[in-house]
């Protein structure tokens, strides 16, 4: 990817996401994954599962 060029936005909408409690992989402790943070994880390509 040249500098200019900027990663493709998700087309799954906000909406398609919900606040999910999930396990953090280091300490085993529970946690609160928002919505905002699901979109930005999704929008940089990453996955979680």
């Amino acid at each position: 990817m040249s500098d200019n060029q900027r990663p493709e936005l998700s087309t799954e909408p906000a909406s398609d996401f919900q606040d999910r409690s999930i396990s953090c992989i280091d300490c085993g402790e529970q946690f609160v994954w928002s919505i905002g943070e699901q979109v930005f994880f999704t929008d940089k390509g990453l996955r979680n599962e």
